[in-house]
């Protein structure tokens, strides 16, 4: 683990669990061998709390360009916490390609497949293609994901008013695909992370 990663996560981590009370559920359902992870989006808090979620690897992150851009300073944090600089508007190559290679080094990738933050009331936004892009490419399994709580106050997760969990889903398979056309297997791999996303809300929800 680099020792700059090892270094905000314990920081993030003494602030999420300590003080928000931060509760994960299904880490018996991450590999050991490489996946990435698929979590539903809703505030800028998601890659840290994704990234203290998972405790016995160093995860990356794809990072839309526009993060980069306005401080270099901010920029070379992110960059040295595992940040995939993503050019947006079309098919980044040169981000896959880092992604793949970062997925097989050992360093699951949290990709939110929404593609945006949903500021919306709807549980979640239209699945992109890009999150089934890359699974197919690294030919690895996703791990549906489910936040809850990241776009509260800090003040309701310190005072227990509002709850601050993740969710981990079983993994989705590679071999889900077998036989099926390109274009049909990302249709339906698309389809299935979001309604797999979607039941592990309604089973918390049920649980609760």
């Amino acid at each position: 683990m680099k020792a700059s990663y090892k270094f905000a996560r314990k920081v993030s981590g003494v602030f999420f669990y300590k003080f928000c009370h931060l509760k994960v559920y299904g880490r018996e359902n991450l590999p050991s061998s490489p996946y990435i992870i698929a979590p539903n989006h809703i505030s800028n808090n998601d890659p840290p709390v994704m990234g203290v979620s998972v405790i016995d690897r160093d995860v990356c992150f794809l990072a839309k360009e526009e993060l980069f851009l306005p401080n270099k300073i901010f920029a070379y944090i992110i960059s040295k916490l595992n940040a995939i600089r993503l050019k947006r508007g079309g098919i980044d190559i040169d981000a896959i390609r880092i992604a793949i290679r970062m997925i097989h080094n050992g360093y699951p990738l949290v990709i939110f497949p929404e593609g945006t933050r949903n500021l919306t009331d709807k549980l979640l936004l239209q699945g992109k293609p890009g999150v089934v892009f890359i699974m197919m490419k690294a030919n690895v399994p996703i791990v549906p994901a489910f936040i809850i709580g990241s776009n509260k106050s800090i003040f309701s997760l310190i005072f227990k008013k509002q709850e601050l969990s993740v969710t981990f889903g079983k993994p989705i398979c590679p071999d889900v695909w077998k036989g099926m056309k390109a274009r049909d297997a990302r249709i339906y791999l698309v389809k299935l992370i979001m309604d797999e996303i979607r039941k592990l809300y309604e089973e918390k929800s049920n649980n609760s």
